[in-house]
């Protein structure tokens, strides 16, 4: 009868063991999705409230003389507005330009400038890039003689970087249009993680 009864017991000391470990997996397996829909939901809300910073409207194209030495600048004045619902923080810009035949073969981006600025939700701004003095201008009335590059990195309210790339380019009917290149919004956290 004694040995019944410890075989019962160990059999039983088994069985709880079992429940027991298997309840410990079970803990373990509802921690893990737990904390996987709490990040997918942060990573959701991050996505919906990011900044938004593209181009709003059309550039406009000017020269401009320089008074001491008579060269030419061209400029192009361009907008640009955060469509998102959170601010654009730390905003720093890359612009050129690229003037004259194959303009395009030209185009190359720079270092961001050091000063920054923050634009809210909805907001506009705008800035002039110009091309370097030019003693001579060269032929502007061919499709992409005047080619605008623009590089814009900011960092929302959680501190997530970003990158708006945007490349827009003159016909010869003083028309413009998007580059075929370099045109994108980057959240610079994915990139470096490996997604495109």
């Amino acid at each position: 009868m004694f040995y019944l009864q410890l075989r019962e017991s160990k059999r039983q000391t088994g069985v709880f063991r079992k429940q027991a470990q298997q309840a410990l997996k079970d803990a373990d397996i509802a921690h893990k999705q737990t904390t996987q829909q709490i990040q997918l939901a942060q990573d959701s809300f991050r996505r919906d409230q990011q900044p938004y910073v593209w181009m709003d409207g059309i550039p406009t194209e000017g020269t401009y003389t320089v008074p001491t030495t008579g060269d030419t600048q061209i400029t192009v004045d361009a907008n640009y507005k955060n469509f998102g619902k959170s601010p654009a923080i730390a905003l720093q810009r890359y612009s050129m330009i690229a003037a004259g035949p194959e303009a395009m073969k030209r185009i190359h981006f720079g270092k961001v400038a050091h000063a920054k600025s923050l634009i809210p939700p909805t907001q506009d701004d705008f800035f002039t890039a110009v091309t370097p003095p030019m003693g001579t201008v060269p032929d502007l009335t061919c499709d992409d003689c005047v080619v605008l590059l623009t590089r814009l990195t900011y960092v929302d309210s959680l501190g997530h970087r970003y990158e708006t790339d945007f490349c827009m380019a003159r016909l010869h009917t003083q028309a413009w249009e998007y580059c075929d290149t370099n045109n994108d919004i980057k959240d610079r956290a994915q990139v470096a993680c490996g997604t495109p």
